[in-house]
This record gives structure tokens, sequence and C-alpha cells, in this order.
């Protein structure tokens, strides 16, 4: 229809056919409008439909405007018979097996999402069709947080803000090293759920300055005991005894 858009970007044709494409406002007979409300429609914009209690939907629930300022696809709401039930609608569940139409005496297992539960706290739950589009149940699904039970190990360090015995997800803990150890990694991290942390738990590793002043207060230990005295133990002390020191020339004039 728009050959003048042909051969621009993606990005310019689509700016170009929202200018130019104009969708009427969209009816579905026995239906009523789910989301997609607005004054008007233009090229690629969707409108979701659900039909009116007693009636059963054909085709896609979701119509879109295109290039020749038409709806696609066309759906259509059909009377449930005295006999039959449409599929039953579920908050975060799922229906099996899914189907648009049940007759009178079908059943279907309802399977709750992860982490949701039905009220009695049982994840799934079978209903049956009664006729007239009613069904044996008509439960929702009701989801809680993820949780973890536990807080992450952190070798030489601790968590200092937002520590609880168990967290959901979007929870922010801030880690920091003890004395003498440096951290590798972000301090605050924030849970997403299994265990899992973002970025990754951080690791507390002993800095390199540190190890110099251990080894060289190691060094100038072992240079003075074994340069200018030495000791030994007497097993029969209770406590530990010096029993024996050379002590260097100098230091017995001094004395």
């Amino acid at each position: 229809m728009y050959e003048h858009a042909v051969g621009r970007s993606d990005k310019d044709k689509v700016k170009e056919l929202r200018d130019l494409v104009k969708c009427e406002n969209p009816r579905v007979a026995n239906a009523k409008k789910k989301s997609g409300f607005g004054p008007s429609y233009s090229y690629r914009d969707s409108v979701m439909f659900e039909c009116d209690p007693g009636y059963v939907m054909r085709g896609s629930e979701v119509i879109t405007c295109g290039e020749e300022s038409t709806w696609s696809p066309k759906p259509t709401c059909e009377k449930i018979t005295e006999g039959g039930c449409g599929a039953p609608k579920i908050t975060h569940g799922v229906v099996i097996p899914a189907k648009s139409v049940y007759n009178r005496g079908e059943s279907v297992q309802i399977n709750c999402s992860p982490s949701c539960t039905f009220p009695d706290g049982t994840e799934e739950m079978t209903v049956t069709c009664q006729g007239g589009g009613t069904w044996s149940s008509s439960q929702n699904c009701a989801c809680g947080p993820q949780s973890s039970g536990f807080t992450p190990d952190i070798n030489y360090g601790r968590v200092i803000d937002g520590q609880k015995p168990s967290y959901s997800v979007g929870d922010f803990i801030t880690i920091e090293c003890y004395a003498g150890y440096t951290l590798h990694g972000e301090a605050r991290i924030q849970y997403i759920g299994e265990n899992q942390w973002v970025p990754g738990v951080p690791t507390c590793q002993l800095m390199a300055v540190a190890v110099v002043v251990f080894l060289a207060a190691f060094w100038v230990y072992k240079k003075f005991f074994s340069q200018n005295g030495s000791y030994a133990v007497d097993e029969s002390c209770k406590e530990t005894c010096i029993l024996k020191t050379n002590i260097p020339a100098e230091m017995e004039e001094t004395a």
C-alpha cells in the first residue's frame, strides 16, 4: 500500500506507517476490551478482547492494526451450549488439557505456576464442567515470594545491612570484609530467587600489604632469636619456663 516506505530502515518505515495508518475503534460481538483502550489506533497497535459470560472465543483474543488500516485476525464469540463450558479462567495457572470448549461432565486439571498455590496450599486441582458455562470450582492461584533459607557464606567477611533469616526476590544485602582483607566484587547484591544473587557473592582476600607486614615481622623475629639468643622449655613445668638464654656480650656489659 505504501510503496514509498520500502527501502527505508525498519525503524523509519514503522515511524512513517504509524503516521499514515489509522484503524477504526475495533469491536467484537458479545465481547469487551480487556486491554488496549485508546481514543485512536495506529500501525501495530494491539487490543485484547474477552468474551461475555456464556460465550467462548474462537480465534485469537489479541488483534493488531495492520498496514491496510484493518484489524487482524478477526475472532468471534460463540454462545456456549447448555451442556458445555468455556475454558476456566485461572490467574497464575494453566489448564490441562487446554481447549476453548468442554462438554458437561468433562474434567480438567489446573496447575499453579511456580511459587503459587491454591488457598488450601495445594498446587493443582481437578475441576469438572457442570454445563451452562459453570465449573465445579473457580479458585485462583495465589503467589508468594520466592525465599532463600540462608545468608550466603562470606569467608573473612560479614553482612552489615539487610541480613534476615530468609530473603524474598528483590531483597538487598551489603557485605564488608574483616580488617586486613579486601573485597573482590560488589558490596551490595540483590536476591533473584533459587539461592542466586546478582552480582555474584563477593569474596574477601588477604590484602597484599598485610602479607608483606606479616613476612617482615616473621623475618625480624627469626633473625633476632637466631643471632641474639635461644631458649628451651622444661617439660616438667606446668607453665613455659625459660631455662637458658644466651645473652650477647654487649648486653651483659650494659647490665
